[in-house]
């Protein structure tokens, strides 16, 4: 389905030269989201084949909004001879409420070496709850119902004596068998290999986000537990990330581990699609967290 941008023109911010030829706009693909949804910012300057123009951001962008891919800038020749260049941002807001996309300037010489700076004007955003319609609260889990339950005298005498018979026969047992061979321990997990593997399974060309985010947060879980003290495997993110925190894990670390896997909930249990581009990149993320988590710290390299 082909987006539909809304595009705002661009005003000058300080002195532009009389008669110049760069114009400048933004626009965005939808104006109204759901929370946690990615939307796309366009950027598209109108220039001459001779002038130049760089897209500068001010230290208030993105604002409240997080940048989740920048793609490459692409060129092309107007009818009239001049140039045009457009640059897509994928962004997403994790609050509801109405925002603003905050200004982006372009910078421009033209052929006549006269300067000067170009602003967008904000783009007004309005982000609504993914709470079900006529839902006015969310109810906490209820505690453990104690119930009070008398154990009569003879179950505990029978279990008394299946017990010394089980004693009995393992003793037995082991009297009499030979000792055993000890086992080789089972061969390290690849889960760089494992990661390539979800990769080749084709998932993303069939759309198939639930089952493919569902692996990529498998293998993590599996080897934070392995390379950490976090028990990962059978914990909620919240969980997870209180763990990271207790065992003074690497914060820049802690927070790319909880993203991706606030990020896969979403997509598991809210049903939410992510946009192409942002899923090519979870299957590179959880590479980079893998190998930082595969990297032996300064004191284990100097005990071995």
């Amino acid at each position: 389905m082909r987006a539909i941008f809304y595009f705002l023109i661009a005003v000058g911010i300080q002195a532009v030269p009389a008669g110049a030829a760069v114009e400048f706009f933004t626009g965005v693909d939808r104006d109204t989201l759901t929370i946690g949804d990615p939307f796309v910012l366009r950027l598209r300057v109108h220039r001459g084949a001779d002038d130049r123009a760089e897209i500068a951001f001010g230290k208030d962008f993105p604002g409240p909004f997080e940048i989740r891919h920048t793609g490459t800038v692409a060129t092309e020749r107007l009818e009239d001879g001049r140039m045009r260049e457009t640059q897509d941002l994928i962004m997403v807001i994790y609050q509801v409420g109405a925002f603003a996309v905050p200004p982006v300037a372009v910078h421009f010489v033209d052929a006549a070496g006269d300067s000067g700076t170009i602003a967008s004007q904000p783009i007004d955003i309005l982000v609504q709850s993914a709470r079900p319609e006529g839902t006015t609260d969310i109810r906490d889990v209820k505690p453990p119902v104690a119930v009070d339950v008398q154990i009569p005298l003879w179950f505990w005498l029978a279990c008394g004596g299946l017990i010394l018979v089980i004693s009995g026969v393992i003793w037995y047992v082991y009297r009499r068998r030979r000792r055993p061979k000890a086992e080789a321990p089972p061969p390290p997990v690849n889960w760089l290999e494992e990661l390539d593997e979800v990769g080749r399974l084709g998932l993303l060309e069939r759309e198939n986000y639930r089952q493919y985010y569902s692996l990529l947060s498998s293998v993590l879980r599996r080897c934070l537990e392995a390379k950490t003290p976090v028990q990962a495997v059978e914990r909620t993110t919240f969980e997870i990330a209180r763990d990271l925190q207790a065992q003074a894990v690497d914060d820049q670390l802690a927070i790319e581990i909880e993203r991706f896997l606030n990020e896969a909930d979403r997509v598991k249990f809210a049903k939410f699609a992510p946009h192409e581009a942002m899923a090519r990149e979870a299957i590179d993320d959880v590479r980079e967290i893998v190998k930082v988590l595969l990297t032996p710290s300064a004191p284990q390299e100097e005990a071995e």
